[in-house]
């Protein structure tokens, strides 16, 4: 714990705005669980690599510590704290973009992704989809993934809410929605695979 004032002023400003953004990229980006270490370590990373990003941003607030002293507090708490959250944001927004595939082919590299799983990969993208789901006794489900719907991210089992049912028949076809449905929960370890098609507001069914 820090014992003093100067410990104090140093973890504000070299581990916490890292701590932020991590946050909030992960609130947006699925990742594994790490050891303390490893988060004091990354946090102090990204702090650096925040600063010297808007070192610009830095350097003309330092000027108003003398001048205004009320607005230069107001603009260090920004950039301590508002700042991480939103660089946090973008920076999910840009790994899960599909300009910045696009961007990974065009150069011709492979950058890994942080999310684990294809499952967290697909559902991130929050895309609504018709969903064909086949369980491990043979049995399919047929649904919509849209607004409404849910699934549960790494590193927590996964599960997936359908917000709507809807009827399937032997072949795997769609037919029409179900009578007063309100969805299913279906757990991962119950599922085979599971089949998306693409969602048209005013098409009943799958595809169409």
């Amino acid at each position: 714990m820090p014992t003093n004032l100067n410990s104090i002023i140093i973890i504000i400003l070299f581990i916490i705005p890292g701590f932020i953004c991590e946050r909030a990229f992960s609130s947006l980006v699925s990742r594994e669980r790490r050891g303390t270490t490893y988060i004091i370590l990354e946090s102090i990373s990204l702090s650096c690599l925040y600063y010297g990003l808007f070192s610009w941003a830095v350097i003309l607030t330092l000027p108003l510590y003398d001048l205004h002293k009320a607005r230069f507090v107001f603009i260090l708490f920004g950039l301590l704290f508002v700042g991480p959250i939103i660089t946090g944001i973008v920076w999910a927004k840009i790994i899960l973009s599909d300009k910045f595939r696009q961007l990974q082919k065009w150069l011709g590299i492979t950058i890994i992704s942080p999310i684990p799983k294809a499952w967290d990969s697909y559902f991130s993208k929050g895309i609504p989809c018709w969903v064909l789901i086949t369980l491990n006794d043979g049995t399919k489900i047929g649904g919509l993934w849209g607004p409404d719907s849910f699934v549960s991210s790494f590193p927590s089992p996964e599960d997936i809410y359908l917000e709507t049912l809807v009827e399937v028949d032997e072949n795997g076809n769609f037919v029409e929605v179900k009578e007063d449905t309100k969805g299913a929960l279906i757990e991962r370890d119950k599922i085979k695979f599971i089949e998306f098609f693409k969602y048209h507001p005013k098409g009943g069914e799958k595809g169409e």
